[in-house]
Formats: C-alpha cells, structure tokens, sequence
C-alpha cells in the first residue's frame, strides 16, 4: 500500500494534476515518482482519495488512470462561496491486467482537475493505493 499527502494547498487549473509531496509506503506494488503515484505490475488495485476543495461552483476532480479520467473517478462539488471548504472523496478499483505497467512512466495514478473553473486542493488531501488482487 501506498497513502500519498499534499502538504500544501495547491490550487489547480482546468486540465492540471495534484502533486504529492509526502510519501508512506509499505508494499511493492506501487512507487512514486516526481509527485505521482506508477503502479508496478498487473492486478487489481484499490484507489482511494480524499480531500477538502474551495473555488467557484461548479468544483470538479477526477482520478485518471495512465491521464485517462475514469467515469466511476468523478468527484464534483458546489460550495456556497468561493472560499468555504468542501470535502470530496472517492473510491475506485483499478484492474491492470489488460494494460502492461512495468515501465516508467505508465501505469500512472492522478487527481485531475476535470471541470472548467480553478479548484484549490487544501493541505492534508490523501491518495491511498493498494493491490487487492
């Protein structure tokens, strides 16, 4: 398993990835690398993220796979100003058995801001990943 932590509020633009800055692991199947999270090899993976999100409604993020956004990944939100907080989560399984992953630079794991306005991502937001099977 792997639980990755932005330990700085980052605010994304439309198109653009969370990066994680703070690293715990206790598996072999999944590493980090330049703030995003590579699965190592085929099987089933559970994806889970959590985080509180500001900006003007409509709020958007999505978890992607290899920059591809998973439908079942949507996260959307609707605070009431601009500035109050909002938590978002989701939990997802990743299969990878039909798409290789050993290489760098694939089989990547994202938090994408999927919608059209800026959403700022507060300090503390978590990505825990982990083979299932």
């Amino acid at each position: 398993m792997l639980v990755a932590i932005n330990q700085t509020a980052q605010t994304l633009e439309a198109g653009q990835s969370l990066t994680f800055d703070l690293f715990r692991k206790t598996g072999c199947s999944e590493y980090a690398y330049n703030g995003a999270i590579y699965l190592k090899g085929n099987g089933l993976y559970l994806v889970d993220f959590s985080g509180n999100i500001s900006g003007t409604a409509p709020l958007q993020l999505e978890i992607a796979f290899n920059g591809t956004p998973m439908q079942e990944g949507v996260m959307n939100a609707s605070p009431a100003a601009e500035a109050d907080l909002t938590n978002v989560s989701r939990s997802i399984a990743i299969n990878t058995t039909t798409n290789c992953c050993f290489k760098l630079g694939t089989g990547s794991v994202t938090i994408v801001n999927n919608g059209t306005n800026a959403v700022t991502v507060a300090a503390g937001s978590s990505l825990r990943i982990g083979r299932v099977g």
